[in-house]
């Protein structure tokens, strides 16, 4: 998957989460959540350049349906330049322990430079 983000505007990725075998939306009530923006997918995850969680930026809007939403605010993004890529992935946790990477959402993240400037 591949994600274009203008720096200096928020962004929202929404995406429901299946189980990868039988295909049903998953109740994702107590799960936790992990995006993650890094220049390798080798280095620690104490080295990303940013990384979201649930109340930190990722927002389980439906529990019973599987649904969240992560928001990336500019402010999140200082250490993201325009004309690079990155690569990113989004991970959790299921109420039993088991950690996977969502399918479908990891990939390469395209930073691109905005035009307007103005805020106000």
């Amino acid at each position: 998957m591949k994600l274009q983000f203008i720096l200096g505007d928020t962004e929202e990725i929404e995406l429901i989460v299946i189980d990868k075998v039988t295909r049903i939306v998953q109740d994702i009530t107590g799960w936790s959540f992990w995006f993650t923006i890094k220049r390798d997918n080798a280095l620690p995850d104490e080295k990303a350049l940013l990384q979201k969680t649930v109340g930190d930026g990722i927002q389980i809007v439906t529990p019973a349906n599987g649904l969240i939403r992560i928001t990336v605010y500019p402010s999140d993004r200082t250490a993201l330049n325009a004309g690079s890529n990155y690569k990113f992935d989004i991970q959790c946790k299921d109420s039993e322990g088991r950690i996977v990477t969502i399918s479908g959402a990891g990939g390469i993240i395209e930073i691109l430079a905005d035009t307007t400037h103005a805020i106000s």
